[in-house]
């Protein structure tokens, strides 16, 4: 499971860029280098019967793989939100002029 994210992560960015035939290639060869993992990684699900677990269809698998790229590419299309937020910010911030500093008023001033 840790090896399949890191798999996954590697490949979001270009999943969010992506055409929906590029997103099916991708989701595949995420699966296939599991695959080809020694011991070969596998795709399970929990067994409602008997509790244990068993090796999914490759359908299924493909529907998990796609679903963890999608959910990678919301988490980056968030953080990429947040960032260019913090770069306007930090733009407007830079290109407002320099206020002028305000003496205080009081007992002090001479």
């Amino acid at each position: 499971n840790i090896y399949f994210r890191e798999v996954v992560s590697q490949h979001v960015e270009e999943y969010l860029i992506s055409t929906k035939t590029h997103k099916m290639e991708i989701t595949r060869s995420v699966i296939d280098r599991i695959h080809a993992l020694n011991p070969p990684g596998r795709f399970l699900e929990k067994d409602e019967v008997w509790g244990g677990w068993r090796e999914c269809e490759m359908k299924r698998a493909h529907e998990k793989t796609a679903q963890a790229l999608r959910d990678g590419a919301a988490r980056l299309r968030t953080s990429s939100k947040r960032q260019i937020s913090s770069d306007a910010m930090i733009t407007a911030q830079l290109s407002r002029p320099a206020k002028k500093q305000r003496k205080d008023v009081g007992a002090n001033n001479f």
